[in-house]
């Protein structure tokens, strides 16, 4: 069964001293053991921005992005015995998410990878394993069929990919929680998004981890392309932020791209939607990467070295 745990940040009496590492997996909703917090990665007391006393130490996380800690906002961690799947930042008010965060890495809730999802069809599911969150209380939930609009032909789209949590059928089936689901038009979806999904997963392997960050823009009305019959924000714009760690050190990158709703744009150089994370925070208003050492994070966030993202003009 997994572990999963709800915070929310409206409310300070259940804001807890951090614990855990950026390795962590799930744990308990009690206070943090001399054990845990022995875990904490040192590195984060170097970052002058770092998120603190939130959520037992899953917002230490290096995957996790600065809280916004609205009076709205909760922070929903899904873990399974493999430790953390995926971390999200909810609206309540919107119903809508923030962003999703997690690690791809050889090993964890990537890989190996045991489980089909056409086993899906001999399931409850039938197929279609898109479900409603049951960590966030029913009045703030998002369901299934909330995310389609006749108007944008939205789809259901996800931040944290089903195919990149196929170690067992409970990590899969999280990825399908709506909290994961942004209204998504199919032809981003199907199209130059997934170009920039499949350019991740070539990034990794035995000796890499990459910390993702991935989302919609939702805060500011701008950046809204109107809402759907649900009251549903369509947003206009996605992005991906990503940390790149290695023998070397670490290294930043984010892709931005519109909200295409009639043109996948599939196949198209990805170098010409790679902007650096320091470009992405002025563009979302959100501090990603937080929890790095602060000479390590502006150096990583200020620049992209296209050679290690395999990126050319």
């Amino acid at each position: 069964m997994a572990l999963r745990n709800i915070f929310f940040m409206l409310i300070t009496a259940l804001i807890m001293a951090c614990g855990g590492s950026d390795d962590g997996a799930g744990g308990g909703t009690e206070g943090n053991t001399n054990e845990e917090n022995a875990n904490i990665n040192t590195t984060v007391d170097e970052a002058t921005n770092v998120n603190k006393n939130a959520a037992l130490g899953y917002a230490q996380r290096l995957e996790v992005p600065k809280l916004h800690n609205g009076e709205n906002d909760m922070l929903v961690i899904h873990t399974t015995e493999y430790g953390v799947n995926y971390i999200v930042e909810w609206d309540c008010k919107k119903r809508t998410q923030r962003w999703t965060a997690y690690e791809m890495e050889m090993g964890g809730c990537y890989y190996p990878k045991t489980w089909n999802r056409n086993n899906w069809k001999n399931t409850e599911w039938h197929g279609d394993p898109f479900q409603v969150d049951p960590d966030i209380p029913a009045e703030y939930r998002t369901n299934p069929n909330q995310v389609y609009d006749n108007q944008y032909y939205m789809s259901r789209g996800h931040m944290c990919p089903s195919a990149d949590r196929l170690r067992s059928k409970e990590v899969n089936e999280q990825t399908y929680y709506m909290s994961n689901i942004v209204p998504q038009a199919s032809a981003l979806n199907e199209g130059i998004w997934l170009d920039m999904e499949n350019k991740l997963r070539s990034w990794v392997n035995n000796k890499t981890t990459v910390y993702v960050v991935k989302g919609s823009t939702m805060d500011k009305s701008d950046d809204i392309m109107g809402y759907n019959i649900y009251g549903l924000p369509i947003p206009k714009y996605f992005y991906m932020a990503f940390i790149l760690k290695n023998s070397l050190g670490y290294y930043g990158l984010a892709f931005w791209t519109e909200h295409h709703t009639n043109k996948n744009h599939a196949g198209e150089n990805l170098y010409n939607y790679a902007i650096t994370i320091d470009e992405l925070e002025k563009k979302t208003g959100i501090d990603f990467f937080c929890n790095l050492p602060d000479d390590v994070e502006n150096q990583a966030e200020s620049r992209i070295v296209y050679s290690t993202w395999g990126l050319r003009e």
